[in-house]
């Protein structure tokens, strides 16, 4: 696979609906012939997104006791079940054309290929689990991936817990898995992490797996 250039940006506090239709959007552009695709990094104030597969009985607070806690739900049209998003957890949404390039499978390796990479650089020992897209470390799952793809255009894609503070998922059944335990990189590492650095590794990465060169813009561009 040849090298070749893809935009990338990095929003610190995006809405997730504001990040969805950024996303058609960005899908839109490679259909019409204006990209060859986008890394889109993000944080998103907290959310609780339901996926394809997502049981509301998988709720676990009442809307007023999310709402006190400043925490939205949003419908997401990605595979996978229920999931928390919040400050101090990086998303990557990589919208490529995959079409010709990579199965269904090969893709989803190849973003927990660039979590694990990421991982090891803290000197943290990830894994995988067979059937179970995602990443753990220990007991723990540090990343999650859901995707969408349509027309071979990619959408949604991984999350990476970065900071201590998981309280977010305490209010969910995260993918349909009652005994599912959280965990992040400060905790595993028992030492503060900057999400500038962790950011900057995961795009290191990704040009790495992706075989591509990330050329950052100016996510003014897209404030509306």
């Amino acid at each position: 696979m040849a090298c070749i250039k893809h935009n990338a940006y990095y929003f610190e506090n995006i809405p997730y609906t504001v990040a969805s239709d950024l996303q058609a959007s960005l899908s839109t552009d490679i259909t019409s012939g204006n990209s060859l695709g986008t890394f889109l990094f993000a944080q998103h104030p907290p959310v609780i997104t339901l996926g394809r597969n997502a049981l509301k009985s998988d709720i676990l607070s009442a809307e007023d006791t999310l709402a006190s806690s400043g925490i939205s739900l949003a419908q997401a049209d990605r595979g996978g079940g229920l999931t928390y998003h919040g400050p101090g957890q990086i998303v990557l949404y990589p919208i490529l054309r995959i079409r010709g390039l990579y199965s269904v499978v090969s893709y989803v390796e190849s973003l927990q290929t660039v979590v694990a990479r990421t991982l090891t650089s803290f000197g943290l020992a990830p894994h995988f689990k067979k059937g179970n897209p995602g990443v753990w470390v220990g007991d723990g799952k540090i990343s999650s991936i859901g995707i969408r793809i349509r027309e071979g255009i990619t959408s949604h894609g991984l999350s990476l817990n970065v900071f201590e503070d998981l309280t977010g998922f305490d209010h969910i059944t995260a993918c349909n898995d009652p005994t599912l335990r959280h965990t992040s990189i400060e905790h595993e590492s028992n030492v503060p992490v900057g999400l500038e650095t962790v950011v900057e590794e995961i795009s290191r990465n990704v040009e790495i797996v992706f075989q591509t060169q990330l050329v950052w813009q100016d996510t003014q561009t897209y404030v509306t």
